[in-house]
């Protein structure tokens, strides 16, 4: 059963993505080695957002947390030069196995609109 809900998610490429070394993960003395894929997710009652960063095998290395969608977007932009419209939207089922009640998985939904009105202004106003 997940403990959270994934709103979005993006691979990495080898070409577009190498870490800006804007920022170094730690885990005790030693480098967490750049991430293969990276995640927005939302855990229940709790009001922000998650940047997870994963490995190859979808595996959590680390996460930042943000107050806000647009913080956890910067962040992957920061890093990795991650494009707001690079951004997959994972739609969030009725069937879903993440705790919380359909008022959750509504707000889910909700949150992912939200984030997408957002790239899209995003991506639109890069455009300009």
């Amino acid at each position: 059963m997940s403990i959270y809900q994934v709103l979005n998610k993006v691979m990495l490429s080898p070409l577009d993505h190498q870490p800006t070394g804007k920022t170094k993960h730690f885990k005790g003395d030693r480098e967490i080695p750049a991430p293969h894929s990276l995640q927005i997710v939302r855990y229940p009652n709790d009001r922000g957002y998650y940047l997870l960063y994963l490995d190859e095998n979808g595996n959590e290395l680390t996460d930042t947390y943000h107050d806000r969608l647009q913080g956890a977007i910067e962040q992957a932009n920061w890093e990795f030069s991650v494009q707001p419209e690079e951004w997959e939207f994972v739609e969030v089922e009725a069937d879903d196995n993440c705790q919380g009640d359909d008022r959750d998985r509504s707000d889910s939904r909700m949150l992912a609109n939200r984030l997408r009105e957002q790239l899209n202004k995003t991506s639109t106003s890069h455009r300009s």
